[in-house]
């Protein structure tokens, strides 16, 4: 898998997973994302961490969340929440912590923020803050 599909794969992921986890976690948050998720944690309706019962690991961390997929896969996903729903915000470290937990070889830090420049290039991502390389994809 190249850098280009790496990425891909870590947004496709970071999709699924923020649906899964806001849609289980809808009884007490109130909402199906992770922005229900993250006001419910916030007001102390929900938990900051917390294992879904299908094995779905979460951690609602300052303004994101980190969720790790059950065992024996135990994908990262780690992304920060973009200004509205839906905006899942990464940046090359996330991406490399996501390649590392699926046994993924290392690629360079700058083999991957070419590959974010040109997926931003193409629409696939969204550059949101050049200085620091983040990005977004919606979910």
């Amino acid at each position: 898998m190249d850098a280009a599909e790496l990425v891909r794969a870590f947004a496709v992921r970071a999709d699924e997973l923020s649906r899964h986890v806001g849609t289980a976690m809808a009884d007490q948050t109130g909402g199906d994302d992770l922005w229900a998720l993250h006001r419910a944690v916030v007001q102390r309706r929900a938990p900051r961490i917390w294992q879904l019962p299908d094995g779905v690991h979460y951690h609602v961390h300052g303004i994101g969340c980190r969720m790790t997929t059950a065992f024996p896969e135990r994908a990262v996903i780690d992304v920060d929440l973009g200004p509205r729903p839906g905006s899942l915000i990464f940046d090359p470290w996330r991406v490399e912590m996501f390649a590392d937990s699926m046994g993924h070889e290392h690629l360079s830090r700058e083999t991957l923020v070419s590959a974010l420049r040109n997926l931003a290039g193409e629409g696939t991502v969204a550059l949101i803050d050049p200085r620091w390389n983040r990005y977004a994809v919606e979910s």
